[in-house]
């Protein structure tokens, strides 16, 4: 049985923050993309930031002082290797990491 694994690869396009940012509000919603390859497409800080914070999202019926989280569960592996994420950046992805136990890859 052949399966198709859905993967965007878009290396060396400069998407910049601007499109990193278009791109998270896009992956908040995603249930089919498995493997992000943005390596080397001048993301910074704000991209990062917007990435991170669309692997995880506040449950809206928490009801506890604790927030609870809803994890985008489709995504396997991102790689953002060779763009300016900074450790303010790193430190997001971090926590998006602390409630997504699905992405198994982050480079």
């Amino acid at each position: 049985c052949n399966t198709i694994t859905p993967v965007v690869s878009r290396n060396v396009l400069a998407v910049g923050d601007v499109g990193a940012v278009r791109l998270a509000k896009a992956l908040s919603f995603n249930t089919n993309l498995l493997h992000l390859n943005l390596a080397g497409n001048e993301i910074g800080a704000e991209g990062a930031l917007a990435i991170a914070k669309s692997l995880y999202s506040p449950a809206a019926s928490s009801t506890s002082k604790r927030e609870k989280y809803q994890s985008n569960t489709a995504l396997k592996s991102l790689n953002l290797s060779n763009n300016l994420v900074s450790d303010e950046g790193a430190n997001a992805f971090a926590n998006a990491l602390r409630h997504n136990s699905s992405l198994a890859v982050l480079n």
